[in-house]
């Protein structure tokens, strides 16, 4: 009878401490994050989205490891600059497994959908895109993220309240695939101001 009672507190014992030891385990175990930036670092919108990456990986369960790459394409951009970074970064990463590849940005973006060979199909979060087309990830299931959406006609709007005498609005726009992205959201908001404003780039 005592065997019985005995037999029967330990399966108890077992019962409940093996998942708590599982659990910790888990825990213990690192997981591999690449946040890979389009810009570099000590640009203002970099290092913002850097430092909100950080606040809420700090409140994780899990120890994680972190792996950071800057593009730096606000510097240099062409399609063998961006060949040479898949090469270096295939050869970088070729023994890492990740859990999941953050991106910020267009460039970082557009560069992972077309380089799985680097990351092995690795889940990625991405943030920051602008312009986003959902036929962008239509191959791509595991990935998911935020579109950045730049209200410009609300923006030209708040500023003829503030300014009602505002006649022009001078565009400034670089050849980024951000700058890009604009370009065609301001050309499709310009016809809405014709007889108000000109517009020039």
């Amino acid at each position: 009878m005592d065997f019985l009672r005995i037999l029967f507190v330990m399966s108890i014992f077992i019962g409940l401490i093996f998942p708590a030891v599982s659990k910790a385990v888990a825990q213990m175990e690192a997981k591999r994050i690449l946040i890979l930036h389009s810009y570099h670092r000590e640009l203002g919108w970099t290092d913002n989205i850097s430092q909100g990456i950080d606040k809420k990986l700090k409140n994780s369960p899990y120890s994680i490891e972190t792996f950071t790459e800057y593009m730096d394409t606000k510097r240099i951009f062409d399609d063998r600059y961006l060949e040479n970074l898949a090469a270096l970064r295939t050869y970088k990463y070729q023994n890492k497994k990740f859990d999941v590849v953050i991106s910020s940005d267009d460039y970082a973006f557009h560069f992972l959908r077309h380089h799985n060979r680097i990351f092995n199909h690795t889940p990625v979060v991405f943030c920051g895109v602008n312009y986003f087309k959902d036929e962008f990830i239509a191959n791509t299931p595991n990935f998911t993220g935020l579109v950045e959406s730049f209200g410009i006609k609300e923006a030209i709007e708040a500023a003829l309240i503030i300014h009602p005498n505002v006649d022009k609005i001078y565009f400034m726009v670089d050849g980024t695939v951000t700058g890009k992205a604009n370009l065609k959201l301001l050309n499709a908001v310009i016809p809405e101001f014709k007889d108000r404003l000109e517009f020039i780039l």
